[in-house]
């Protein structure tokens, strides 16, 4: 099944607004937040559409879906840096996931189910990038 999330920015309050979960048959029956509706995004609407994001098919080790654009932390210890999920694979710290010389990635490394945990987003966590 394809699901993707919708991200938007609340105008009138400066928030960001985020509908998970959505499918196309959610949106045809009209599942989604008011926030969304084609009418609160036009040019006078509270709504700035920033991103649909798709379901990269992978879940946590908490079973929480991962969605493109989530930042998403693992193997502990002094290796917990924040990594972010983009155009089908892991960036680390800005980098391919591996592709550091000091570390060989095992097949562990490419399941998120055995090591990652989802903790923000880039729209709403965006200094989670930034983390060591």
């Amino acid at each position: 099944m394809i699901k993707f999330r919708w991200v938007g920015l609340n105008k009138k309050f400066g928030n960001i607004q985020i509908n998970s979960d959505l499918t196309t048959s959610k949106l045809l029956a009209g599942s989604v937040l008011s926030f969304f509706n084609e009418s609160n995004r036009g040019f006078d609407g509270n709504c700035e559409f920033l991103s649909e994001d798709l379901f990269t098919g992978l879940q946590d080790k908490n079973g929480k879906d991962i969605y493109v654009g989530d930042i998403v932390c693992g193997f502990g210890g002094d290796n917990g840096y924040a990594i972010k999920f983009n155009n089908g694979c892991f960036e680390w710290k800005g980098e391919p996931l591996g592709w550091d010389l000091d570390y060989i990635p095992t097949p562990e490394a490419y399941d998120p189910r055995k090591w990652a945990v989802v903790v923000g987003n880039i729209y709403e966590n965006p200094e989670l990038l930034k983390l060591k």
